[in-house]
């Protein structure tokens, strides 16, 4: 799992990301040579996969091979998007590797580190960090697949936006039922001229959560409307800005 925080998923493709810890072993000392270390280390989660793969073997059907895989969930900090997908696991050889030695000297209340990186052979692309303080780990550096890998699960969970230029947000039907009974309907020219008109006007105020077992209901805004809805009601979801937009239409509904 991964959260990436400040980064958009959509470009997430281009960029290399450090993962949570994917095995925990036992390090050579830090004095010898790197990619001794590397190797010891290497052997170590070879050792680690192959005792899985036994394991799992020992519950497979007869005549199947267990098919071992890694699974990475990635999230934005705002929760607006989620990304799955499964790469093999298997133990890197090392004869497509290189190492060295990272060593960061103590700075103020920050200790001294001394850590292992590797990088891939060719692409000199570093591969995997290998932490020596607090515990040693080996954290994989991995590449997001392509939008359009069809082993790439991709879930936009606020404000999806849709080909011809609107944006689909998901509300509560109690939420969508009130929106509706204020401004007579919920098409996307009203809602979105509304939320335009009364945008810049509105004070963001703490609301309540909304009842989890109301089924959801999905509400068609336009880009520059969804744009003031999040701008002028920061919240933590579109149900949570729709509901603050909502009491923005009752107190002007009441001045009225």
């Amino acid at each position: 799992r991964c959260m990436i925080s400040g980064v958009s998923l959509v470009n997430a493709n281009v960029r290399f990301f450090v993962s949570a810890p994917l095995a925990v072993i036992a390090l050579i000392g830090v004095a010898g040579s790197a990619q001794a270390a590397m190797e010891d280390v290497f052997q170590q989660y070879a050792n680690l996969v192959d005792a899985r793969r036994q394991r799992v073997a020992a519950t497979t059907p007869r005549g199947r091979s267990p098919d071992l895989r890694i699974g990475w969930l990635l999230w934005e900090s705002s929760l607006s998007e989620v990304m799955y997908f499964e790469q093999p696991m298997s133990a890197p050889d090392p004869k497509n590797f290189w190492a060295e030695w990272n060593t960061r000297s103590a700075k103020g209340a920050r200790k001294g580190s001394k850590n292992l990186w590797i990088y891939e052979r060719g692409s000199d692309q570093k591969r995997y960090s290998v932490t020596t303080q607090a515990g040693i780990k080996i954290q994989p550096y991995f590449r997001v697949p392509s939008p359009n890998d069809e082993n790439l699960v991709r879930l936009r969970m606020q404000g999806e936006a849709l080909k011809d230029g609107t944006v689909r947000i998901w509300v509560t039907a109690s939420t969508a039922r009130e929106i509706r009974r204020l401004i007579g309907n919920l098409s996307t020219s009203t809602l979105s001229k509304t939320i335009i008109e009364i945008g810049g006007n509105a004070a963001a105020t703490a609301i309540g959560s909304p009842d989890t077992g109301e089924v959801a209901e999905p509400l068609i805004l336009s880009s520059d409307a969804y744009k003031m809805l999040v701008a002028s009601w920061p919240g933590i979801s579109d149900e949570h800005r729709a509901q603050l937009f909502l009491k923005a239409l009752r107190s002007g509904s009441e001045d009225r």
